[in-house]
């Protein structure tokens, strides 16, 4: 009896390693089904070679990024726009009008165009920081400064 309790353990211990076995082996076949009868090594090596590339690029393109950040900062990026009446007189039109161009840091310039009975007066002012940097800011430049914020 106990030679047939041996025998019984035996045999479901070689049942249980022929089945994991035969799922390793199927495994196996299914991951070089694909591999032109290479060797895992060598798939293996092609593998960690296509993976140190992806990882170089990933670091060029990770670098090319930052810089493009940075020199983005720089470029205009808010636009604002307003028009006014300079004169003040109750039937005349707001046909004058400020326009700001400010980058990331609220830095850039405000260009007021004037228009009067003679012809139209450009003029300009640095701002840094959403402040008049030479020249203070009259209402309708930081007007135009806040609409460029929205």
């Amino acid at each position: 009896m106990f030679f047939y309790i041996v025998f019984a353990l035996l045999f479901g211990w070689l049942t249980t390693l022929t089945i994991v076995v035969y799922k390793t082996k199927k495994h196996y076949q299914h991951l070089v089904k694909d591999t032109k009868n290479q060797h895992i090594d060598e798939v293996l090596e092609r593998l960690l070679a296509h993976d140190e590339t992806l990882m170089s690029d990933s670091k060029l393109l990770k670098e090319a990024l930052m810089n493009l950040e940075k020199d983005v900062s720089t470029h205009m990026q808010k636009v604002g726009i307003t028009r006014f009446n300079p004169f003040g007189k109750p039937n005349g039109a707001d046909q004058s009008f400020v326009l700001s161009l400010l980058d990331r840091h609220n830095s850039g310039v405000v260009i007021n165009f004037v228009y009067t009975h003679e012809g139209v007066r450009v003029y300009s002012k640095h701002v840094h920081l959403g402040k008049g940097k030479e020249y203070p800011l009259t209402p309708e430049e930081e007007h135009a400064i806040e609409q460029s914020f929205k």
